[in-house]
C-alpha cells in the first residue's frame, strides 16, 4: 500500500512539473509578443538598435511610402527597413540561426469596419528569387479584429530571409491580400508594390 501511495505521489509531481513548464513557455511567448507590440507602438522608426528580442542594425531603408487602400482597410506604410543582427539568448535559434537577415515593415492600420478577417498571413514578400509567404510570428506584432478597432494602430511585420543578405537587396516586392468579409468574400483587390533601396 505504501508503494502505491508513493507511485501516485510521484505521478502528481511529474504532472505538476511539466504543467509549470508548459505554463512558463506560454507566458514567455506572450511576453515576446507583447514586447514586439510595445516596440511598434513606441516608434514608427525601424532604425532602433535596442529591439527587445535582439540587436539589429538597419542597412537600408525607405520611409513614408504612402497609404494603401484595401476595401474598408487602409494601411499607412511608414517605412521598410532591411536589417541584420543577432537574436537574444533563449530565442529559437535552431529555426533562424544566430545571425538573422530581416525585412521589417512599419505601418499604421485603420479600418472602417471590424467584422472582417485580416491578419499577418495577408502579407508576403519576394526578394530576388526568395519568397517569404508570411511574417515571423515571433518578431511581428499581431493583427486581429480587436486591434483593428484601434484607430491609427501601429503594427510591425518582420520577414526573415534565409537565402539572401540584405546588403545585396535592391528591391522588395510586397504583396498584401485584401481583408475577407464574414461571408468569406474579399473586400477589395490584392495590392503588389515594388519597394526600392538606393
Amino acid at each position: 500500500m505504501k508503494w502505491i501511495k508513493l507511485a501516485v505521489l510521484g505521478c502528481f509531481l511529474v504532472v505538476g512539473i511539466f504543467g509549470c513548464d508548459a505554463s512558463q513557455d506560454a507566458e514567455e511567448g506572450m511576453e515576446n509578443q507583447e514586447a514586439v507590440s510595445q516596440e511598434a507602438e513606441e516608434s514608427d522608426d525601424g532604425n532602433s538598435n535596442s529591439f527587445s528580442l535582439g540587436s539589429f542594425e538597419t542597412i537600408k531603408e525607405n520611409k513614408d511610402l504612402g497609404t494603401y487602400e484595401l476595401g474598408p482597410l487602409s494601411i499607412e506604410m511608414k517605412g521598410v527597413y532591411l536589417q541584420e543582427g543577432t537574436l537574444n539568448e533563449g530565442l529559437p535559434r535552431e529555426r533562424y540561426g544566430k545571425e538573422v537577415e530581416l525585412v521589417v515593415l512599419m505601418m499604421r492600420t485603420n479600418a472602417e469596419q471590424t467584422d472582417l478577417e485580416f491578419a499577418n498571413e495577408h502579407f508576403s514578400i519576394k526578394v530576388g528569387n526568395e519568397k517569404v509567404d508570411e511574417p515571423s510570428a515571433l518578431l511581428s506584432s499581431a493583427i486581429y479584429p480587436l486591434a483593428l478597432e484601434m484607430e491609427d494602430r501601429p503594427a510591425q511585420m518582420t520577414f526573415v530571409l534565409e537565402e539572401t543578405e540584405v546588403k545585396s537587396v535592391e528591391e522588395v516586392q510586397l504583396t498584401i491580400a485584401p481583408p475577407i468579409s464574414e461571408a468569406g468574400e474579399p473586400l477589395g483587390e490584392e495590392i503588389t508594390k515594388i519597394i526600392t533601396f538606393d
